[in-house]
């Protein structure tokens, strides 16, 4: 009876093992660039804090509707030659209802509503863990300054009040 369940233990083994199919559907190319140096993110941009003000629900019609734009910059600092544009992608908590901003922190009372980032030009949309636009870096100017726009954004029809607070983190991309 051992012997018999030993080789039937094999051949369940071997069956197993030989049963699986293989198949090359596609390839993955992996490019990059190893650098030396990189640009220093100021201290005043590595954690700063941009102030929303206070906005009235009327403000927010419908879902979508935008209000209280807000300007922000990351400064960088002693950029090397090598570097010649920069773009930011910005990592967080995305809002249920509209993955492309950042929700409201958990402890924010307010409802329906995120926090949609936009490029300098305050019209183009940068969505949640996408790349900016690259930006120009002149390294012989000691400071570059990285434009960009926060604004609330209705997420549902009704936006209920309260503490409105979020964080967003965010990381350079070199080119």
């Amino acid at each position: 009876m051992k012997k018999l369940t030993r080789v039937l233990l094999l051949l369940t083994v071997t069956a197993v093992g030989t049963s699986g199919v293989k198949a090359e559907d596609g390839t993955i190319q992996f490019n990059g660039k190893i650098a030396e140096e990189t640009c220093s993110v100021d201290m005043k941009s590595a954690a700063q804090s941009v102030v929303m003000g206070t906005i009235s629900t009327d403000a927010f019609i419908s879902a979508g509707e935008v209000a209280a734009p807000t300007r922000f910059s990351i400064l960088l600092n002693n950029c090397p030659d090598s570097v010649n544009r920069v773009n930011v992608n910005f990592t967080g908590t995305a809002d249920t209802a509209n993955i492309s901003l950042i929700s409201l922190s958990s402890d924010s009372s307010a409802a329906g509503v995120g926090i949609a980032l936009y490029e300098s030009d305050s019209t183009t949309l940068i969505p949640l863990r996408s790349d900016s636009a690259a930006v120009e870096i002149n390294p012989e100017a000691g400071v570059n300054s990285l434009n960009y726009v926060a604004k609330y954004m209705a997420t549902a029809s009704r936006v209920t009040p309260g503490s409105a607070n979020a964080v967003v983190d965010f990381t350079l991309g070199y080119k």
